[in-house]
C-alpha cells in the first residue's frame, strides 16, 4: 500500500514535472516563434524602407535633372518634372519617418535630409524663378555658383549613409532570423525527444502548428523577395553585380535601355572593350582601391561605349561586397548623366561667352569714362574763359565808360552779366552732375539727425524769410557721407525756395521703413507743381517753373537722383499745384 502509494506520488510528481516542464518548453516556444515573426517583420520593414530609399532618390535625381534642364532649355516637360519630384520628395519622406521611427540615427538623416531638400528647394525656385521672368543666361548665371551642387552633395551623402545603415539592418535581421529559426527547431526536437510517450498528440500539433508559420514566413519572404526584385528591375539606374575580373553576374533591365546591348550581347564583350580608353587605367586603379575596402561605396564616374558607337557618361558607386557570401561581388549603380554632362559643357561655353561679354563692355565703359572726363576737363576749362572775358569785358564798361553809356546799353550790360552768370551756373551744374557719375560710393555710417540738422541751419542762415520745421527722429544711413549730404542739400534748399511764397512757410522732414529699406522725405506747403510731369523733374536741365520765377540751373533733382540710384535706392515726387510737394528716396538698409 505504501508502494503503491509512493509509486503513484512518483508518478504523479512525474508527471508534474513532466506537465511544469512542458509548460515552459510551450512558453519558450512560443516566444521564440512570437521573436521569429518579429524578426521576419523587421526584415520586411526594411525591404519597404530601402524601397521608398531608392524612390526617393530617384526623386531627388528628378528635382535636380528636371530643374537644371528647365533652366536651361525652358522646356515646360521638364519643368513638370521638377515640380512632380517637388510634391513627392515630402510625402517620401515622412513615409521614410514612419517606418524609421523606432531609430533616432535614421530620424535625424530623414530631418537632415528634409532641411536640406527645403534648402535646395528655395534655391531652386529662385533659379526656376529666374529662367522664367529674366530668362535661360541669367538663370544659368546663377546655376554655375554650385549653390546646388553643394545641397545635392549633402542629400546623396546623407542617402548613402541611410542606405548603407538599412543594408547593415537588413543583414542583421537575417541573421536573427536564421537564429531565431535554429533556436526553434531545437527547442521543438528537445520536447519530442523527451516527451515522446506521453505528450505525442501535443507534440505533433506543435509540429504542424510550426510547419503552418513556417509555410506562412516563407511566402512572406518569397513576396519580399518579389518586391525587391521589382524594385531593382524597375529602377532608372544600372544596378549591376560584377565579379573582380569586371565579368557581369547581373544586370538590371534598365543596362539594355541605357547602352543598347542586351543581356546576351554583353556575356560577349568585356569591360574594357566598353570602357573609354583614356579612363582604363583610372578604373584598375579604382578597383583596386575598392577590392582593398570592403563594404565602403565609392563613387566614380566612367565613359562607357553605347551600342550605336557614340560613349555614355556613366556616374554612381562601386561597393565591394565580397566579404557577404549572400552577394559575393561589386554591387555597381550608375545612372547616365550625358545630358547633364553636355548641359555643363553648355555652361562652361555660356560662362567663357559672358566673360568676354563683360571685358569688352569693360572696354566700353573705361572708354566712355574717358570720354566723360575729357568733356568735363573742356568744360571746365574751354567754356569759363570765354565767360570769364565776357563778364570782365562788361564790368569795364559799366565801370570806365559809364559817363558815355545812357540808360538802355547800362541794361543791356547788365543783361549780359545776370545771362553770363546763369551759364557760369549752369556749367557748374553740369560739372556737379558729371562728377557726381563717375565719382566712386565710399559706404560708412551716417548720423541722419546730424546730417539733416547742419543742412538745414545752414539753408535757414542763407533764406530771406521764417520758416516752420518739423523734423523727426531719422534712423542712421548707410552709404557715401558726401553724396548723400548733396541729395539733403539740394532737396532741402528746394522745399525752401518753393515754399517762400507761402504766408507760413512750412517743411517736414521724416522718415519710414518699406520693403526693407528706409524712406526719407522732405515736404513743404509751397507753389507744388503738376504730376503729370513729376518724371521730368529728375532729367537734367528739366524744370517746372520758368528761371523768372525761381532760380535754378535744372540739375540739382538730376544730381539727387544720380546718387540714390547709386546707392541702390530709388527717388520719386508727389505734389499738387498750390499745395506743395513732397521728395522722398530710399536707401537699402545695412544687413552686415
Amino acid at each position: 500500500m505504501q508502494k503503491k502509494y509512493f509509486r503513484y506520488n512518483i508518478l504523479a510528481s512525474d508527471i508534474a514535472w513532466a506537465v511544469l516542464f512542458f509548460v515552459v518548453v510551450v512558453f519558450v516556444a512560443n516566444w521564440q516563434t512570437k521573436h521569429a515573426n518579429q524578426t521576419a517583420a523587421q526584415v520586411s520593414n526594411t525591404l519597404e524602407i530601402l524601397f521608398h530609399k531608392e524612390k526617393l532618390a530617384s526623386l531627388v535625381t528628378d528635382h535636380e535633372t528636371g530643374s537644371r534642364a528647365y533652366v536651361l532649355t525652358g522646356q515646360p516637360q521638364f519643368l513638370q518634372t521638377f515640380q512632380h519630384s517637388k510634391r513627392t520628395i515630402p510625402v517620401e519622406l515622412k513615409t521614410l519617418s514612419r517606418l524609421t521611427s523606432p531609430s533616432p540615427f535614421q530620424q535625424s538623416l530623414i530631418d537632415s535630409l528634409a532641411i536640406y531638400f527645403k534648402e535646395r528647394e528655395k534655391y531652386v525656385d529662385s533659379l526656376v524663378a529666374a529662367a522664367k521672368y529674366l530668362g535661360a543666361q541669367p538663370a544659368a548665371t546663377m546655376l554655375i555658383t554650385g549653390k546646388g551642387k553643394t545641397y545635392m552633395g549633402h542629400i546623396r551623402r546623407l542617402l548613402a549613409t541611410f542606405h548603407e545603415q538599412e543594408n547593415r539592418n537588413y543583414q542583421q535581421h537575417l541573421v536573427e532570423k536564421e537564429k531565431a529559426l535554429g533556436t526553434q527547431k531545437a527547442i521543438f526536437f528537445s520536447v519530442v525527444l523527451l516527451m515522446l510517450a506521453a505528450l505525442v498528440f501535443f507534440s505533433v500539433r506543435e509540429k504542424n502548428r510550426i510547419a503552418k508559420e513556417n509555410r506562412d514566413r516563407s511566402a512572406s519572404l518569397e513576396h519580399s523577395e518579389k518586391r525587391f526584385r521589382a524594385l531593382v528591375e524597375n529602377n532608372e539606374n544600372i544596378i549591376a553585380l560584377i565579379d573582380q575580373n569586371f565579368t557581369t553576374i547581373y544586370r538590371s533591365p534598365a543596362a539594355e535601355r541605357i547602352t543598347g546591348y542586351t543581356a546576351a550581347e554583353r556575356t560577349h564583350l568585356k569591360a574594357a572593350d566598353l570602357t573609354h580608353p583614356e579612363d582604363m587605367q583610372r578604373m584598375e586603379e579604382m578597383m583596386t582601391h575598392i577590392l582593398a575596402h570592403p563594404g565602403k561605396p565609392f563613387p566614380i564616374r566612367m565613359r562607357s561605349r553605347h551600342k550605336l558607337g557614340h560613349w555614355l557618361w556613366l556616374q554612381g558607386f562601386f561597393t565591394n561586397m565580397f566579404h557577404d557570401p549572400a552577394v559575393n561581388g561589386i554591387i555597381v549603380n550608375l545612372r547616365d548623366v550625358t545630358e547633364e554632362k553636355r548641359v555643363q559643357e553648355e555652361v562652361v561655353k555660356l560662362n567663357e561667352e559672358l566673360e568676354e561679354k563683360i571685358a569688352k563692355r569693360t572696354d566700353q565703359l573705361q572708354a566712355a569714362h574717358n570720354d566723360m572726363e575729357a568733356f568735363t576737363y573742356s568744360v571746365s576749362h574751354d567754356l569759363r574763359a570765354p565767360l570769364r572775358i565776357i563778364s570782365g569785358f562788361t564790368s569795364i564798361l559799366e565801370e570806365e565808360y559809364a559817363s558815355r553809356l545812357d540808360d538802355e546799353a547800362r541794361r543791356l550790360t547788365s543783361i549780359i552779366k545776370n545771362n553770363t552768370k546763369k551759364m557760369g551756373n549752369l556749367i557748374d551744374g553740369l560739372l556737379d552732375f558729371s562728377r557726381m557719375r563717375l565719382q566712386d560710393v565710399h559706404h560708412s555710417y551716417i548720423d541722419t539727425n546730424k546730417l539733416v540738422e547742419e543742412v538745414v541751419k545752414t539753408t535757414s542762415e542763407h533764406a530771406a524769410h521764417q520758416t516752420e520745421w518739423i523734423i523727426g527722429n531719422l534712423p542712421s544711413a548707410w552709404g557715401d557721407i558726401n553724396s548723400i549730404r548733396q541729395v539733403w542739400i539740394n532737396l532741402v534748399s528746394n522745399a525752401v525756395k518753393y515754399s517762400s511764397r507761402s504766408e507760413h512757410p512750412k517743411i517736414e522732414i521724416g522718415s519710414f521703413e518699406e520693403r526693407g529699406q528706409t524712406v526719407y522725405f522732405v515736404k513743404d506747403n509751397g507753389v507744388g507743381f503738376d504730376s503729370a510731369y513729376k518724371d521730368k523733374l529728375f532729367k537734367v536741365f528739366q524744370r517746372l517753373h520758368s528761371a523768372d520765377e525761381f532760380e535754378g540751373t535744372g540739375v540739382g533733382l538730376a544730381v539727387v537722383h544720380k546718387v540714390i540710384s547709386k546707392h541702390g535706392g530709388k527717388v520719386w515726387a508727389e505734389a499738387e499745384v498750390g499745395k506743395g510737394a513732397a521728395f522722398y528716396f530710399s536707401l537699402p538698409q545695412n544687413n552686415s
